[in-house]
């Protein structure tokens, strides 16, 4: 099967006097300018803002909804010297939350103790036995993070015991609330809170924000800011819609990672070569998520949360071979699993489908969520992927980007054992005799959902002869990057294709040429369209900059050719 490639070109609406006038008002480039307003900036103090993305824009903590009560308790707890529990999430966005909250409280001196789920135990959330050791501690405040928001029972059970119980989430709400002192996620009815696409990490950054104003008073109360590079890691790691707060908090969190003390960042920063310059959340994403979610994915998240605390090199090098370690093994397992389900899709008829699911005994649930990726990009249809043990499915659903499958399928929740996620990523245990059933309810609920998959947005066009690294440079200032904001999307026309291979062995590598202006291109999955590659005279792609040999180059991301 050739990976789908898009066909329409949506070439955007810009007047030459809308560009001239905000390129003069905001200080940009013309070439900056038409890319802005082709995404919807038109006015020069809304270019400025997106542009600078200062920490000023972002909303004040306050507003969002139970936020105050929250901190107010840990306030409470921390004074009156009471212990105090962290329970989060077992991915990189829940190890960062925990992070954040676990390195405020140690440094404020709190009686204080910290526990991460585990995918092979109660899995995503929080269940009664893990309720039962928050209880066991001893603790009379519990702050759960990136979970909560679906495990009523567990909620309530730490309200029989009279522990305070903060929640700090991000995902999606049920119909039934649990019943915490404090449940705080931006989604929920009646918060009106602006940034509604922050992470798990994003709001304990806002929670550290506020619980330090309250505590300034005290001594050696921690900046928040100093958190901004676990919140930035948080959100890059969890895919999150880069735009609004989450933009900014990525842009300043970003650098502080690059420039940080933290033994663990110093030490994945040179394992990677990068010593200076920018840290791009594609390297955020491609490089250091894998590492630090590979733990929970294979056995049990601590080792991660345990390398972001480190406190001195020895410890983070010791730390670091672990986690790389499980992460080898992430990738050998992820690769069994892949190879499976592709040979699985050989059984499916594809054609005329909305979507697929694929499902078989002793696939690895911690990679579940990978390979669903795969098969998505793969097919470009929304699909699952579901392993199965002792007669139960644990199953990942994903869904093209700007699709929402989450809606739908909380509205039947009923046929899952439990189920939660996102917009776009669904989670869930289901009975492996009702997989069935989820096939169809699946494959109706995607049908009904139009799927723009034959759609590319192109934000400007460059001749080629004119390139050069200032264009790049100017691509380089929407970042950072991600859901919701993509690098630009340029079109270069009326160029040949002077060099074409295959590379490793999927990608397609080659050179184009106008005039005397040449430039490399790589398409990745798209081996298979060589021959067509060869013929093409316009291009669509994203500039990036590519290292190789010691130097780098201008390089564009292919995403389509005619």
């Amino acid at each position: 099967m050739k990976k789908n490639i898009h066909q329409k070109w949506v070439f955007p609406s810009v007047e030459n006097e809308a560009v001239l006038k905000l390129s003069k008002e905001a200080g940009i480039s013309e070439f900056i300018s038409k890319i802005l307003i082709a995404r919807g900036i038109k006015e020069a103090e809304n270019a400025k803002k997106f542009l600078q993305a200062p920490l000023s824009s972002l909303p004040r903590p306050h507003i969002m909804k139970n936020m105050e009560a929250g901190v107010d308790l840990v306030k409470d707890s921390i004074l009156k010297k009471r212990k105090i529990a962290v329970y989060s999430d077992y991915d990189a966005d829940g190890i960062s939350s925990a992070a954040i909250l676990t390195d405020f409280l140690k440094k404020m001196d709190c009686n204080f103790v910290t526990i991460l789920a585990n995918r092979f135990g109660y899995g995503y959330g929080i269940g009664i036995e893990e309720a039962r050791k928050i209880s066991d501690e001893g603790a009379k405040c519990a702050i759960i993070a990136d979970c909560g928001t679906s495990d009523f029972d567990a909620i309530s059970y730490l309200k029989s015991k009279g522990i305070k119980t903060i929640v700090i989430d991000h995902h999606r709400p049920h119909s039934q609330l649990p019943p915490a002192e404090a449940l705080i996620n931006p989604l929920q009815t009646g918060c009106d809170f602006p940034a509604k696409e922050l992470t798990a990490s994003g709001i304990c950054f806002y929670f550290i924000a506020m619980l330090a104003r309250k505590l300034e008073t005290l001594k050696k109360v921690p900046d928040p800011r100093d958190y901004l590079d676990f919140a930035a890691i948080g959100t890059v790691c969890d895919i999150a819609p880069m735009i609004g707060a989450n933009r900014c908090i990525v842009r300043h969190g970003g650098k502080r990672v690059l420039s940080s003390k933290r033994p663990a960042f110093k030490k994945m920063l040179t394992s990677m070569g990068i010593t200076s310059g920018k840290l791009p959340e594609e390297i955020i994403a491609r490089h250091i998520s894998p590492k630090l979610n590979a733990p929970g994915r294979m056995t049990d998240a601590l080792p991660a949360l345990e390398f972001l605390l480190s406190n001195n090199e020895d410890e983070a090098n010791r730390l670091y071979s672990i986690i790389a370690e499980y992460d080898e093994k992430r990738k050998q397992e992820a690769k069994r699993v892949e190879e499976e389900a592709r040979f699985e899709l050989t059984k499916k008829v594809l054609k005329d489908r909305a979507s697929i699911i694929l499902y078989k005994k002793g696939w690895h649930p911690g990679v579940l969520g990978i390979v669903a990726n795969k098969i998505l990009e793969y097919t470009g249809l929304p699909s699952g992927i579901i392993g199965i043990e002792n007669g139960i499915g644990r199953g990942s659903l994903r869904a093209p980007d700007g699709m929402d499958i989450f809606t739908p399928l909380s509205k039947i929740s009923g046929i899952f054992e439990r189920m939660g996620g996102h917009s776009f990523a669904v989670g869930f245990t289901i009975k492996s005799k009702k997989i069935p059933i989820l096939e169809e309810i699946f494959e109706k609920v995607c049908s009904k959902i139009p799927q723009n998959k034959e759609e590319i947005k192109i934000d400007t066009d460059l001749d080629l002869e004119e390139l050069d690294w200032h264009h790049l440079e100017e691509c380089e200032r929407l970042a950072p990057f991600g859901s919701q904001n993509p690098p630009p999307v340029i079109i270069i026309k009326d160029m040949n294709v002077v060099e074409a291979k295959i590379a490793n062995p999927v990608h397609l590598k080659g050179k184009v040429k106008k005039g005397e202006k040449s430039l490399s291109v790589i398409g990745f999955n798209l081996a298979d369209h060589i021959e067509d590659f060869k013929n093409s005279t316009s291009i669509v792609g994203n500039l990036r900059r590519n290292f190789f040999g010691g130097e780098y180059s201008i390089e564009l991301l292919l995403i389509d050719f005619k």
